[in-house]
């Protein structure tokens, strides 16, 4: 404890000698600017001015001045601080970069400031920002385009506000083909999924997939695809060497211990619901199947096992299911639940909202069939095969006991949907 008192004693002082050494040398003027220049509010103009008469030879009050000036839209006055910063220092990077904008919105002709700016800022990523904007703004794109992809192969600290730059400034087409390097692709790429149009990302993933760390963003982007409803780019994007055909129920045994990505079966325990792939000894093909138990104790609101499919518009489907259950007493069974997969306000596939539900499984059975009949509405190219247990308000309304699931699949129907058990 001694030790470490007396270290911190030592960090103190040494801190203290620093701010000593740092007061002896300056002098009482600059500390005195030095105060007027950090007021702030109302105070922040005059004190910059006040600081920059004290203090002529500071370069960076008479920037900070110029920058205020230039917030608030007085150009020329902001132009005369820039101009005197510069005589005090030639290599104010910063300040050649506010010329050239405040010369922009007084219609001169920023040429000369925007080769200063670059040439002094050739590192700096705000530098080169800025003065991507002002050749774009004069249309002068080939140029902008170089120093905003200069400005990207900087350290960004905030890349998702510099590409919604880009964006507001250029067509998509524009920012992906000329502006953003294969090295930007991953950052370009989250930014696509967050705030492009699904068309959009699609280009930016042709051009990303190429590229070997692709494979680690390739299960996050089917995930983006299934949120909007975009099934059949999803199936194309997870399975891109040989998709199966559509409508084909991944692992519908349970045979295989493979994940399957996006599109195996999703297993999720809730409250009072255990879901696992068990070993079956009963099964009458394979090992292995699904085994749901729920503890009794819980009114379960449960939609925990899911996979997406993507299925065709408009035609009519039968999954079908082995089940076995034990002493599921509740008022309310669980049972298999079809929904479709809807996307986000615009997409093509927002209106894609169904549910069909089959049968409830209650009490004892048996391995036995169940199928459950449905059709695709016209805007849905994607389903969710579930198997769900929906709360109720009856009075026996914990459940208990065990369900069994195998051989889970789905067959075009060549006529209209049923439902039978």
């Amino acid at each position: 404890m001694t030790e470490e008192r007396s270290g911190g004693r030592g960090i103190a002082l040494g801190f203290l000698c620093a701010v000593m050494i740092l007061v002896a040398f300056l002098s009482a003027r600059e500390l005195l600017a030095i105060y007027h220049a950090s007021k702030r509010g109302p105070e922040m103009g005059p004190g910059l001015e006040r600081a920059a008469e004290i203090s002529p030879g500071n370069w960076s009050h008479l920037m900070r001045l110029a920058d205020l000036e230039k917030a608030r839209g007085q150009s020329s006055r902001a132009l005369t601080h820039y101009r005197a910063a510069i005589d005090v220092f030639e290599g104010c990077a910063r300040c050649w970069a506010g010329v050239a904008e405040a010369e922009t919105a007084l219609g001169r002709d920023p040429s000369e400031a925007l080769e200063k700016a670059i040439r002094y800022g050739r590192s700096s990523t705000s530098v080169r920002t800025r003065t991507a904007v002002v050749y774009a703004r004069l249309g002068r794109h080939e140029e902008a385009a170089r120093e905003f992809s200069a400005a990207l192969g900087g350290k960004q600290e905030d890349t998702a506000e510099f590409y919604g730059l880009l964006h507001r400034l250029y067509p998509a087409d524009v920012v992906l083909d000329r502006i953003v390097e294969a090295t930007d692709l991953r950052t370009y790429f989250q930014f696509a999924r967050r705030r492009l149009t699904s068309a959009e990302a699609a280009r930016v993933w042709e051009r990303f997939e190429r590229q070997d760390e692709s494979e680690r963003q390739r299960d996050h982007y089917v995930g983006y695809l299934l949120a909007r409803g975009l099934a059949h780019d999803a199936w194309r994007v997870a399975f891109p060497d040989k998709p199966p055909a559509r409508g084909v129920v991944i692992n519908g045994d349970f045979e295989d211990a493979a994940g399957h990505g996006r599109f195996g079966w999703a297993l999720k325990d809730g409250d009072g619901v255990r879901a696992r792939v068990v070993g079956c000894n009963d099964c009458e093909s394979g090992r292995r199947a699904l085994r749901l138990e729920f503890d009794g104790e819980h009114n379960a609101h449960y939609h925990g096992v899911a996979q997406p499919l993507p299925v065709v518009p408009g035609a009519s489907y039968v999954l079908k299911a082995r089940v076995k259950y034990d002493a599921i007493t509740s008022a309310r069974g669980p049972s298999l639940m079809v929904q479709g997969v809807s996307g986000k306000a615009g997409d093509p596939t927002e209106g894609c909202s169904f549910i069909t539900t089959g049968e409830e499984f209650r009490l004892s059975s048996p391995w036995r069939e169940t199928t459950l009949g449905f059709s695709v509405p016209i805007n849905c190219e994607g389903i969710r095969v579930l198997v769900a247990r929906p709360r109720t308000k009856k009075l026996n309304k914990f459940i208990g006991g065990e369900l069994w699931i195998d051989e889970v699949s789905l067959e075009r129907a060549a006529t209209g949907p049923s439902c039978s058990g």
